[in-house]
């Protein structure tokens, strides 16, 4: 596996925590980046402010959003993504605790490459977070993104 950067954007430290740890067991280089809403999203993936330098703030291989961001929501930033001609292919994958369809066919709508509803056991989140860094990044290509 080569070197692959997540951006994860979750408001909640807890889950952030759990996040962390699932992509910890990961062999191989894995960078984890996070941002906590999706203003700062946008910057991370934009290259602006506290992000502009790509050596620290690499384009991300891949993304995880929180669909119930603050200042933006998971949804907008999607839009915004899938918008940008340079980020149009980044793969995304979609989090929320709630099974709402509407919710879930916009993502799509969107382009949302996933959607995942958050078990609400811990031991049941462990085990999601554990499949979805197994079967993304041991076994996952993804697009080159340039800036």
């Amino acid at each position: 596996m080569g070197t692959h950067t997540i951006l994860l954007a979750e408001d909640s430290e807890d889950e952030v925590f759990f996040f962390s740890r699932a992509f910890r067991g990961i062999t191989g280089s894995c960078s984890l980046q996070v941002v906590s809403n999706g203003a700062r999203a946008i910057d991370y993936l934009s290259g602006t402010g506290p992000f502009a330098n790509r050596r620290e703030c690499p384009l991300p291989s891949f993304m995880l959003l929180d669909i119930k961001l603050p200042l933006l929501t998971g949804l907008e930033v999607l839009q915004w993504v899938r918008s940008d001609s340079t980020l149009k292919d980044l793969p995304v994958a979609m989090f929320t605790h709630c099974n709402q369809m509407a919710e879930i066919n916009r993502a799509q709508a969107l382009g949302a490459d996933a959607y995942f509803v958050k078990p609400a056991r811990q031991q049941e989140m462990d085990a999601m977070l554990k499949s979805i860094t197994q079967s993304w990044l041991k076994c996952g290509v993804f697009p080159e993104l340039r800036c």
